[in-house]
């Protein structure tokens, strides 16, 4: 038996002491960690300079039980990221109601700039409200131009036959 396992197993020394044993000292052990996390734990450590203190009489045990909790390691995954419907609106501004496609416009913008704030719920209510005011820009659009051509095709078709009947 080395003489390190002997004094942490409370062995006697070879000097004749005895009965007589060196015993453990407490230090922290980092267990990865913030302190405020985790209590400190304490592990034994051997240092053979300490004064033998311990009466023969006495039977000591310098039996230490180390329990380290290990920091857990907790993945949280991030939403996926909505889609902002940019190119819709930008298509509702250029060829369909413009007024109300600035708004689905703003909303697109406000996609990404509060899903990189953390703002997940706020990034999916701004997704769905620039696809709302995109497709009622687009409907807008396609109504009001279904209408001017119709008013067109009314007044050629009247234009004709006020046409043909002066003739």
């Amino acid at each position: 038996m080395s003489e390190d396992s002997k004094h942490l197993l409370g062995a006697p020394d070879s000097d004749g002491d005895e009965g007589q044993t060196t015993p453990p000292t407490q230090i922290p052990v980092n267990v990865g960690a913030p302190p405020e996390y985790y209590p400190q734990h304490t592990a034994p450590v051997y240092q053979p300079n300490l004064p033998q203190y311990y009466p023969s009489s006495q039977q000591q045990s310098n039996t230490t039980v180390v329990v380290a909790q290990q920091p857990g390691v907790t993945y949280v995954q991030a939403p996926s990221r909505p889609n902002d419907y940019l190119g819709l609106s930008i298509f509702a501004c250029l060829c369909c109601f413009w007024p109300t496609a600035l708004v689905a416009l703003i909303y697109s913008c406000q996609v990404n700039d509060r899903y990189a704030a953390g703002d997940f719920a706020g990034a999916e209510d701004s997704s769905q409200k620039a696809r709302t005011w995109a497709k009622i820009s687009i409907i807008v659009g396609v109504v009001a131009v279904a209408v001017i051509v119709g008013i067109n095709v009314i007044s050629v078709i009247g234009a004709l036959i006020s046409a043909g009947a002066s003739t």
